[in-house]
């Protein structure tokens, strides 16, 4: 749409909206009405492209409220959910019919999906620690110079792995600390310099 069109699309959604009292828009009318006008000027709208947001997800607004001279609606957004999450954010946009601009800012999340379980990782810390200190050999362990170094392979721990990158960040950091706890408990120091999860054995060892 020309910006003269798109003005005069959005002068009449103010007039028609002015009727109404201020507060959640609840009529399908006019709810059509509302979506049908923002998404044809949506591209026109100052600030509208911020947060990759294109006019083709505009279908899914909701909670639509005038607030003049705004029109504000809650946008489900799915970055998070394509990248692992299990949630989606929620964004609020308020579209100025009088300026013509757009502003979004984030209302919260939306669960899509069960959360993934809490993962103890005490107990599989203890396992890898007792193999360790046993120098036993372990696909998810490398061993190196006489074994006096080890290298924890924690892609190789099926237990940590998790869909969310959150979720799966978490729980190897708490992986990590019980880990080391452990193994410093015993002697063993991590290896600067060397990739996370190298320990150097005890000089006595």
């Amino acid at each position: 749409m020309s910006d003269k069109n798109v003005r005069r699309a959005l002068a009449r959604l103010h007039q028609r909206l002015a009727t109404q009292a201020p507060g959640r828009v609840t009529d399908e009318e006019l709810l059509e009405e509302v979506e049908s006008t923002i998404c044809k000027c949506w591209d026109n709208l100052a600030g509208s492209t911020a947060h990759k947001m294109s006019s083709y997800k505009l279908d899914r607004m909701e909670r639509v409220r005038w607030d003049p001279p705004f029109v504000c609606l809650v946008i489900e957004r799915h970055g998070g959910f394509v990248r692992g999450s299990r949630r989606a954010e929620l964004q609020e946009w308020a579209v100025n019919l009088e300026k013509g601009t757009a502003e979004a800012s984030t209302t919260g999340h939306r669960q899509l999906g069960p959360s993934e379980p809490r993962v103890d990782v005490k107990p599989i810390a203890d396992e890898i620690s007792t193999l360790i200190f046993n120098g036993q050999d372990n696909d998810r362990l490398k061993w190196g110079e006489g074994r006096r170094w080890v290298r924890v392979l924690i892609g190789k721990i099926e237990e940590i792995d998790a869909w969310a990158k959150q979720t799966r960040d978490g729980r190897r950091k708490r992986f990590h600390v019980a880990l080391e706890q452990r193994l410093t408990a015993r002697g063993w120091q991590k290896v600067p310099g060397k990739a996370k999860g190298t320990y150097a054995a005890p000089p006595s060892a």
